[in-house]
């Protein structure tokens, strides 16, 4: 699998067969731009919350709830000590620009598009999601920055016909308290990808109640039971809000996709809300609605 060790031993390798043990190493992460922390986002989340960038490691995390405000830097750093570790002296760090006539000595290969978009649902990974959504905007000649995501992801909603009034993207995570979407067109675009194989990786990587990612240890009340090993959905929570949107298996064996909003006061405990949405997706899992 992709590395930055394996990027390291496979540069140092190219460099010692051209009889180099000393190098001066550049960065460059100028693929996305823009801001890499939101200005939709709330300034107490700088702390914790990743920034988004073209070149980071560990998602932009020094820690589970530390932030790195320096990810390019960082991840550069940490390159450097692997190529030390292969046997190649860094003498310097620079951010640049590489030039156009630079030549690739080594290269790693990521995982596929469907494995990085499975992981980044089943754990809800906001940077995996605004990386996505930026390469998406660069695929669709926009710029690869929130704005742009923004862009696509709007665009994208009215190309399917899943744009409603009064509808608001801000990112392409979700993190902004700004962006407004609708249960009927949540619902609709997991319809959509239950339809359409070219959703195959979405419809693959949302949790399943009771056993995987962010819902492995939701539906545990007797009153949500129902709804475990058979709802596969993805979750979202910010401080009074909390959503759940995916498809379920009912008791008589047909499948439904619904989605589900919870708006409430700050003084409602997430797990207040976690149990209206798993009771009800529950319900609904024991209907017979054939």
């Amino acid at each position: 699998p992709a590395s930055l060790q394996a990027l390291a031993k496979r540069t140092a390798a190219a460099l010692k067969a051209q009889g180099r043990t000393s190098i001066s190493l550049g960065y460059d992460a100028s693929l996305f731009s823009g801001p890499t922390f939101s200005p939709y986002w709330k300034k107490t989340w700088r702390g914790y919350e990743a920034r988004v960038s073209a070149l980071e490691i560990n998602s932009g995390k020094l820690s589970r709830y530390r932030a790195d405000p320096k990810p390019p830097r960082t991840a550069a750093k940490a390159f450097a000590s692997r190529l030390k570790k292969a046997g190649i002296t860094v003498t310097s760090i620079t951010s640049t620009k590489a030039a156009t006539s630079a030549t690739e000595i080594a290269q790693v290969t990521s995982a596929s598009l469907a494995l990085i978009v499975k992981r980044t649902l089943l754990i809800s990974d906001n940077v995996g999601a605004e990386t996505i959504s930026r390469h998406a905007a660069l695929a669709n000649g926009k710029p690869g920055s929130f704005a742009g995501a923004a862009a696509t992801v709007t665009a994208w909603l009215n190309v399917h016909g899943l744009w409603r009034t009064g509808q608001q993207i801000q990112d392409g995570s979700g993190l902004s308290p700004t962006n407004r979407l609708t249960a009927d067109a949540l619902a609709a675009a997991m319809r959509l990808a239950l339809a359409d194989s070219t959703y195959r990786a979405v419809v693959a990587g949302l949790p399943v109640a009771a056993e995987t990612g962010t819902l492995a240890d939701r539906f545990d009340d007797k009153p949500e039971r129902a709804g475990r090993h058979t709802v596969h959905a993805k979750t979202g929570t910010l401080r009074g809000v909390a959503g759940l949107a995916g498809y379920l298996t009912t008791r008589d064996g047909a499948v439904l996709v619904f989605a589900e909003l919870a708006n409430s006061s700050q003084s409602v405990s997430y797990e207040r809300l976690y149990n209206w949405l798993d009771r009800s997706a529950a319900v609904t899992a024991r209907c017979g609605c054939h």
